[in-house]
């Protein structure tokens, strides 16, 4: 931590070994735990899980869950110390403001993403390479 000296920790999975760790490792780096489901259930299952969840839990900033009743099982497994510190981000994205398209906009059309070189690339988050003449 000291190397990279982050400005936030993003703890997904808090209670699972590398939230953990991250946490014991912070010193006064804000945590920033977001909660997924199957650590909540690991937590429910094992007083080791339950322990690590409200180790994680007590050091983040903040704790994001993606659902009330998630966020409500999180505040539970913490004896609702917490409650506070719990933010609810759903999943996904709203699709009610959304506007579908025959085609992309124009100045989507002319990027490198949407070549047809870009459809072959193996990484679809990287810009298709430049051929080489």
């Amino acid at each position: 931590m000291e190397k990279l000296q982050p400005d936030v920790i993003h703890a997904h999975y808090p209670g699972l070994a590398l939230s953990l760790a991250l946490t014991r490792t912070a010193g006064t780096i804000p945590i920033i735990a977001i909660v997924h489901g199957p650590d909540v259930m690991a937590a429910d299952r094992s007083s080791k899980g339950c322990e690590s969840l409200n180790e994680v839990a007590a050091a983040s900033a903040a704790i994001v869950v993606p659902t009330p009743a998630l966020a409500d099982h999180v505040d539970r497994l913490t004896g609702r110390r917490v409650t506070d510190q719990l933010t609810i981000i759903p999943w996904g994205i709203p699709l009610s403001g959304v506007q579908v398209r025959d085609r992309p906009p124009a100045e989507l059309a002319r990027s490198p993403w949407c070549t047809p070189a870009a459809s072959t690339t193996t990484n679809p988050r990287s810009p298709p390479s430049k051929p080489s003449h």
